[in-house]
């Protein structure tokens, strides 16, 4: 059973709340319990420093997950590529994908030998694309991207945004694999994740970026 979804605006107007035009409309599946499963759907508002909120979208059309930015307007969604933000939707795009095929291998499933090889294949595929991102990164440990098993982000914030400089602050939780790993649910640790950014002749790129852990939390992941 499939179906469709839409996203609009919802607006007060008067003692009303009126639905905007469809800015996306995304097929609906249903997963193997029959719940109905979303291909694309709003993963986080984002404040920018000048108080216009974007968006990142989770984007799994294409069978695997990436998060895109968007600007959303009152008849259009616009994906925003040549922008800061853009970037760093695709530095944690990377990073997510690779927790989530390492996370993958532990998943409690009957495999033949030839799965097993493509699961493989598979997290060597996404740490080979998340290698550069590490050429930025700042920090006095190791971050061995083949055994991040938990990259998860909520807040994300652009508290600088000028036309050559911005900076993101982002809450993320990260964990890696260990010899007593034994579920896909690896556990994590909560972090502040800064990213730097400039805007060179090539356009925005990553200058660095760094993870502090996150002290006075409420609760340990």
């Amino acid at each position: 059973m499939t179906g469709a979804a839409t996203l609009r605006l919802f607006q007060p107007r008067g003692a009303d709340i009126t639905a905007g035009p469809t800015l996306l409309t995304v097929p609906v599946t249903r997963d193997t319990y029959g719940q109905p499963t979303l291909t694309v759907w709003p993963a986080v508002t984002v404040r920018r420093a000048g108080g216009r909120d974007d968006t990142l979208l989770r984007d799994a059309r294409s069978g695997s997950v990436r998060y895109a930015a968007y600007r959303v307007g009152s008849a259009a969604l616009t994906e925003l590529r040549d922008d800061p933000l853009a970037v760093t939707a695709a530095l944690l795009s990377d990073l997510s994908s690779v927790a989530g095929h390492v996370a993958s291998q532990y998943r409690s499933v009957p495999r033949t030998a030839a799965q097993t090889a493509e699961v493989q294949r598979r997290i060597g595929a996404a740490v080979t694309r998340a290698r550069p991102w590490l050429d930025t990164r700042r920090g006095l440990t190791d971050f061995p991207l083949g055994r991040l098993g938990n990259f998860t982000f909520g807040s994300v914030t652009l508290t600088q945004d000028s036309p050559a400089q911005a900076q993101a602050v982002i809450t993320t939780t990260v964990g890696f694999t260990d010899d007593r790993t034994d579920s896909e649910y690896v556990s994590g640790e909560r972090h502040t994740l800064t990213v730097n950014l400039d805007r060179a002749a090539t356009g925005w790129q990553v200058t660095d970026w760094t993870l502090k852990p996150r002290t006075g939390e409420l609760y340990e992941e």
